[in-house]
């Protein structure tokens, strides 16, 4: 298992109280998985299998930069960008799809 680095968000209270009932009705233990799972699910939904082989190994480590993650033309900045995948993760599990 890849070593796990501690990452601090801030979230409005509304959506950590939405994201309490996910672990409340089971589904997650805690914040810290929930958290893990959305952001799994935004770099699975930016990058191909390949492009993750190539940041991990290294190979392609400077060619990543945070805003090749942001449409420019929206004026989301990288945080933005990270509470809207988890706001629609939230959105998608409270309407019942996977």
């Amino acid at each position: 298992m890849a070593s796990a680095e501690k990452v601090i968000i801030r979230l409005t209270s509304d959506t950590v109280e939405v994201l309490e009932t996910l672990i409340r009705s089971g589904d997650f233990p805690n914040l810290s998985e929930i958290m893990m799972k959305a952001v799994e699910e935004f770099i699975d939904s930016r990058f191909t299998a390949e492009d993750i082989v190539n940041v991990l190994d290294g190979s392609e480590r400077e060619s990543f930069s945070p805003d090749q993650f942001t449409d420019p033309s929206d004026g989301a900045d990288l945080d933005t960008a990270v509470r809207t995948a988890v706001s629609t993760y939230i959105k998608n599990r409270m309407d019942g799809k996977k």
